[in-house]
């Protein structure tokens, strides 16, 4: 039995009090009364001791609780501007890939869309996303009159000026959603 500080009374600590305040006592977060009952307890009592031990045995070390916050927040970015400039380039590839079907005109809204990413992505050097777009374009008309393909009646000419005044327009599109996305950035107060 222990005497309580406030009120001088009397009180019974059991082995299931003490039991249910180790953990606490433990992890650091019980009251100097708490780890001073535990403490006059297992003095006495062999069960709880042996106990008591075991939790501190089993207690792992601060630093191997404690994650370093800036190392997965790092690691996290880094996931995530990976992952939006792949979609980026991949919406770009799918958007110049549609320039000889009927779906040309999606490219209204694709294209912006990669912008918006570059920019998310890149935040200024996003800029340069049109210019991959535009030699995007350039070598996807190579490669179409290196191959043949797409091509009817056996027409053998590089369409470079097609391919370039392509390319310039798509390059814009990829511009103008850079645009929104900065425009968007300042007016909800990111950029200080």
């Amino acid at each position: 039995m222990e005497k309580n500080k406030t009120s001088g009374d009397l009180c019974i600590v059991t082995c299931d009090i003490i039991r249910d305040l180790m953990p606490l006592a433990v992890d650091g977060v019980a009251s100097e009364d708490s780890k001073a009952a535990i403490s006059s307890h297992i003095q006495h009592c062999d069960e709880c001791r042996e106990l008591f031990e075991e939790f501190e045995d089993n207690q792992p070390n601060k630093s191997q609780i404690q994650p370093n916050d800036k190392k997965i927040m790092s690691y996290i970015r880094r996931q995530t501007i990976f992952l939006i400039g792949f979609v980026a380039v991949l919406g770009a590839g799918a958007g110049i890939m549609m320039l000889d079907t009927s779906l040309i005109f999606q490219n209204l809204l694709i294209m912006p869309i990669v912008g918006v990413f570059s920019y998310c992505c890149f935040k200024k050097k996003g800029v340069v996303m049109s210019c991959v777009v535009f030699l995007m374009t350039v070598v996807r008309e190579l490669v179409q009159w290196q191959t043949f393909e797409g091509y009817a009646d056996g027409v053998e000419t590089f369409n470079l000026s097609g391919a370039i005044i392509y390319g310039i327009i798509l390059g814009l599109l990829v511009l103008v959603g850079c645009a929104i996305a900065a425009l968007l950035n300042f007016a909800f107060g990111k950029d200080k």
